[in-house]
């Protein structure tokens, strides 16, 4: 991984340079992520960010603005309480470990001084953020382990334990006898793995640098190597001065990242920030932002599909009750055939042939021989009436669950093109005031609201598309009514609205704005879409009805090819 122990090294003295900065706030955008908002003696706002992720970990500080969620939770109010008016007093490595620590000084509620310690483990699927307090004892952790666990103790209470030790050699005091030795033990084996399997520190991309840098290239085994050569190489991956570097594939997409420049991919596009923080930052923060984006995707997804689910059957269920109320009729014709044959009746009967007055010929009516003829009818009677009811309530549920089914369907397929985390938010939002999310709170911040995609046709026509059903009532009813309406036909897709400024749109800018409905929806590549289009005028909304939910009348269709 690129943040190794190597990594790690030159970093904490980079770190340094923040020592006596204060923490103003604590946030935890991610599961996994720590963000402090800290001020430096020179006054600059800086984020110091301590990331456990097992796909972007780090350690690093970062200038720009950060999203944070509005909702901490106990973990962030307990580092708040700790850390929150702290400064920094000191920052290091662990030697031969991705452990960087940071310590504090934080006044308690009597205001004495108090000392306090974070060691930020980048140890991928280990990784944890753990805060002490100046005897080493655990105050709280990220991931607290189980007081049985054989091999570490992380928990409240507990002294800190370091990480295991790896059955490895340290570079440290190493002689080149020592490093040949290792190097004849293992002649048959690649160098850069003898040396990741033997000596602290290393990643396999340093050790193969180390290699590539000795020899030009990194497949050289032990046995054709100058073991001279690349024991000085070994040597300078420690003595040399950093140099951040990116390395980026043919498509721009970041590659690699290390404290020195990787030889062992000169030719392809390289990137040298200013700083080992900048680099990671610019390394990991694309990643790390589509990762919270499928995170967040993810979770709302399975939030509609549980709901979805849960409507389905509901309207399964609805269907099969209206199914039974069809033989209503035939309590109403029973009841009628034993009033018409009353006289032939008498209690105590289980069963009788009685004629049909309704449909002719006869009907076998089952009888309750414990009733008289009179009450077997009335009881026939109310079983017609209730099933009556039933199914006059039940018709007017199932449209309630299939318009609640189209609504979540909509809200389906918008999540699917969804691309930030406000876009994200917002729809969160959405399914909250509609009651299918629970426990988000709004404290009466100001969110600044995204803006519907917009797009401007060959013939100037700008053409804006709703992220949400909030926005799509919000385009479509804010609209002119000379302005025209877009919608594919019988599937779930966004509200589209052509903006016509008093003018006549051609016949093109009509389709290129049907076009973008087709897109915006859940229609598939490949396929023939009907798009639907009217003025926004012919556009109504039911009242009581869900976000995004019109009728519409006076349209027109338009076949597109996507």
């Amino acid at each position: 991984m690129p943040f190794d122990a190597l990594y790690c090294s030159r970093l904490a003295p980079e770190l340094k340079k923040y020592v006596g900065s204060r923490v103003d706030k604590i946030f935890r955008p991610e599961a996994v992520e720590l963000d402090m908002l800290i001020y430096t003696p020179m006054r600059e706002k800086k984020f110091l960010i301590i990331s456990a992720s097992m796909s972007s970990p780090r350690v690093s500080v970062f200038s720009g603005e950060r999203e944070h969620p509005s909702d901490p939770d106990s973990f962030i109010m307990l580092m708040r309480k700790h850390l929150v008016g702290a400064r920094i007093t000191d920052v290091f490595a662990v030697e031969n470990e991705r452990v960087i620590v940071f310590d504090f000084d934080s006044a308690d509620e009597m205001g004495y001084i108090q000392k306090k310690r974070i060691y930020a483990e980048i140890m991928g699927k280990h990784s944890n953020i753990i805060l002490c307090d100046s005897e080493d004892v655990v105050i709280s952790a990220l991931y607290q382990s189980d007081i049985t666990s054989p091999t570490r103790r992380i928990m409240a209470g507990l002294k800190y334990e370091e990480p295991p030790k790896q059955q490895k050699r340290s570079p440290k005091g190493l002689t080149e006898e020592e490093f040949a030795f290792v190097l004849d033990e293992n002649a048959d084996r690649l160098c850069h793995k003898v040396i990741l399997d033997n000596f602290l520190s290393f990643s396999p991309l340093v050790a193969k640098e180390v290699v590539c840098r000795a020899f030009g290239n990194t497949d050289v085994v032990c046995k054709d190597a100058d073991k001279s050569k690349l024991f000085s190489s070994f040597c300078s991956i420690f003595e040399c001065e950093s140099k951040p570097c990116i390395v980026y594939d043919g498509e721009g997409k970041a590659l690699e990242i290390s404290f020195v420049d990787l030889f062992q991919y000169d030719g392809m596009k390289k990137e040298y920030p200013e700083s080992l923080s900048e680099a990671l930052n610019i390394y990991y923060e694309e990643k790390s932002k589509t990762e919270r984006i499928a995170a967040r995707s993810r979770d709302l997804t399975k939030t509609v599909k549980n709901v979805l689910s849960r409507l389905e059957k509901k309207l399964e269920a609805q269907k099969h009750d209206l199914f039974e109320c069809a033989e209503k009729e035939e309590c109403r014709r029973a009841g009628d055939a034993i009033i018409g044959s009353i006289y032939m009746l008498k209690q105590g009967m289980e069963t009788a042939e009685l004629a049909d007055y309704e449909n002719g010929g006869f009907i076998k009516v089952k009888l309750d021989k414990r009733l008289s003829p009179s009450k077997n009818a009335e009881r026939y009677y109310k079983k017609y009436a209730k099933m009556k009811r039933a199914e006059a309530a039940l018709i007017e549920q199932i449209s309630q669950t299939e318009k609640e089914l189209e609504y979540m369907e909509s809200v389906s397929d918008l999540i699917s093109r969804l691309s930030s985390a406000e876009d994200f938010e917002e729809m969160k939002d959405e399914l909250s005031s509609a009651g299918y999310l629970k426990g988000r709170r709004n404290k009466g911040a100001k969110k600044q609201k995204t803006k519907p995609l917009k797009f401007v046709t060959a013939g100037g026509f700008v053409v804006k598309v709703g992220k949400n059903n909030v926005q799509n009532d919000f385009l479509t009813f804010g609209a002119d009514k000379n302005d025209y309406w877009f919608h594919v036909k019988n599937i779930p897709g966004s509200h589209t609205v052509l903006y016509t400024e008093g003018m006549n749109p051609s016949d093109e800018d009509l389709t290129e704005a049907a076009t973008i409905a087709a897109k915006h929806s859940k229609a598939t590549e490949g396929s023939v879409v009907s798009v639907d289009y009217t003025l926004a005028r012919y556009v109504k909304k039911p009242p009581h009805s869900k976000p995004g939910y019109v009728t519409y009348d006076k349209y027109k269709t338009a076949y597109i090819k996507l």
